[in-house]
């Protein structure tokens, strides 16, 4: 298995350089800052996506070994880490909803969990097998299913998310 990782010292999208030599390097660079300009600017990770991604890796640590609560629980897999880690870097950066707690859970999955307060809360789940299992509360209302989960988030993520946080 790979895994990524990132390299400030790698040469790429993000990290085009502001020099060059050849004829063609000033109209490289001026597409690379119109139009790559705005991937920079969001490629750049805000605090709150750190700090949720370290608490990401936290969990995997003290929960990916067999029994790790004591009680019989499934180790976290590196695969349901990286469907977790994933789901944070596309959710979207214009919505103004808090990063999720991470917890892991018995059955070796990883839960984000959103809450907002009593009867308010919304938790999706990730194993590694590309889908998503989410519950929602909402007052008296409930909703819950199960969403593949390919290179975007589904809709119907977003679309809790936004019930949660706009108060409906």
């Amino acid at each position: 298995m790979s895994t990524a990782t990132y390299c400030p010292n790698c040469p790429s999208v993000s990290n085009f350089l502001d020099f060059g030599f050849s004829p063609d390097f000033e109209g490289l660079k001026t597409f690379c800052d119109k139009v790559i300009g705005d991937f920079r600017r969001t490629e750049t990770f805000s605090r709150p996506i750190e700090e949720t991604i370290a608490a990401l890796m936290e969990v995997f640590k003290e929960c990916s070994v067999e029994d790790w609560d004591g009680t019989g629980a499934l180790p976290v897999s590196e695969d349901a880490v990286l469907d977790a880690a994933k789901l944070i870097y596309l959710l979207p950066s214009n919505m103004t909803f808090p990063m999720p707690s991470i917890t892991a859970e018995p059955n070796g999955e990883i839960a984000l969990e959103w809450y907002r307060g009593n009867r308010s809360i919304f938790v999706v789940s990730v194993s590694g097998k590309s889908e998503i299992i989410y519950a929602g509360l909402y007052g008296t209302n409930k909703t819950h299913g199960i969403e593949y989960f390919g290179s975007s988030l589904p809709p119907a993520i977003i679309s809790n998310l936004k019930r949660l946080y706009s108060g409906r």
